[in-house]
């Protein structure tokens, strides 16, 4: 475990975490924008609310885990959110798929207007 002295260690640490889940994020943002297609922003705000939500409950948990903020007990969390950071990372990477999802295909809609042109939309 991390103690006092590696603090260095916990600041290399907490610099790739952070790049971690910036990488992570925008990835995400990316792929739901290329899945998703015209429907991004749907998708966009159900994974900023999931965050918003995750970001509410967090609290409550970490209160819980370390309720008198003892060293061992901080350690748990670090720990905790370490292991579901690669979990989730392994999964995004395993599971995803970069292609437009059939449901946000769009067929190609033709249609006459006033003035006898054709539209395609």
């Amino acid at each position: 475990m991390l103690d006092s002295t590696m603090a260095s260690l916990a600041e290399i640490i907490f610099a790739l975490t952070i790049i971690t889940s910036s990488v992570h994020f925008m990835a995400q943002m990316t792929a739901a924008q290329i899945i998703s297609k015209w429907y991004s922003h749907i998708i966009s705000a159900a994974i900023l609310t999931q965050g918003s939500v995750i970001a509410l409950i967090i609290p409550g948990v970490v209160s819980f885990v370390a309720p008198h903020h003892a060293a061992e007990e901080w350690a748990i969390v670090f720990y905790f959110v370490a292991g579901i950071l690669v979990v989730s990372n392994i999964l995004f990477l395993s599971l995803t798929r970069i292609r437009p999802a059939a449901w946000a295909q769009h067929e190609a809609i033709s249609k006459e207007n006033d003035t006898g042109k054709i539209l395609t939309m």
